[in-house]
């Protein structure tokens, strides 16, 4: 496959995974980050929004807020830094390794890597092997929304970076030892699979259609987060 089909590959996905988000979107808050028709809030309001999001069912775990946080970007230091403090988590018993490795990447881009980080980036397949006995879809979510993650920080970093060989590592071992079915049918990490598949690799193929299909599993559109993170998505092929 030609860099030129691979490039195709990649903007045919993007824009699938952006038209499933959309009309759940649209009329939401968040549809401003889709039409730049509708007029951006001002940060008081982006921040509030980031944090109170729920989910539909009323849930809010560590690593939404800082997907919330990174899709809706901010245009200047101080309006990131807004978003950042709303997405910090504030609730309980720390969060699970996956949050907070969004955490670390998102909310300290321009620092050095976090403990967590640095801790994923120095293993070879799972990202959280210590997650191992906790509930398969536990683990099977907790891969999958660390891999997302890790794909951010993959992006400031180039194509020859050891973040981004990491990104295809923890792919690979999703690929050959946890099937998407396990989770808890929210597309995170899809964009991952959707490029690997872009360069030819058919199994990831199969393994991003099959996260697409179940996050519109017996529904017309998918749930609002699950938009919001198929939208991501997008931005990040497209970028």
């Amino acid at each position: 496959m030609t860099s030129v089909d691979a490039q195709s590959a990649r903007r045919r996905w993007a824009d699938r995974l952006a038209a499933a988000a959309v009309p759940a979107l649209r009329d939401s808050p968040l549809g401003f980050v889709m039409s730049a028709d509708l007029p951006r809030p001002e940060t008081g309001a982006l921040a509030e929004l980031v944090a109170r999001w729920r989910d539909d069912a009323g849930h809010r775990r560590a690593a939404d807020p800082w997907l919330l946080a990174h899709l809706i970007g901010g245009r200047d230091e101080a309006e990131a830094a807004a978003l950042r403090g709303a997405a910090a988590w504030n609730s309980g018993a720390p969060p699970q390794p996956w949050g907070v490795l969004w955490a670390e990447v998102c909310g300290a881009a321009h620092a050095a890597a976090g403990p967590m980080t640095q801790r994923v980036l120095a293993g070879e397949g799972p990202l959280f092997p210590e997650v191992h006995q906790q509930a398969i879809e536990v683990w099977t979510e907790g891969e999958l929304t660390g891999l997302h993650a890790l794909s951010v920080l993959a992006r400031t970093q180039g194509p020859a970076s050891a973040v981004h060989a990491r990104v295809a590592s923890a792919a690979q071992w999703l690929i050959a030892e946890l099937q998407p079915d396990n989770a808890t049918n929210r597309p995170w990490g899809v964009h991952v699979f959707a490029e690997l598949a872009a360069g030819g690799d058919m199994l990831a193929d199969l393994y991003a259609q099959t996260l697409l299909h179940n996050t519109m599993a017996g529904r017309l559109t998918p749930d609002r987060f699950s938009a919001a993170i198929l939208l991501h998505s997008a931005m990040c092929l497209r970028s």
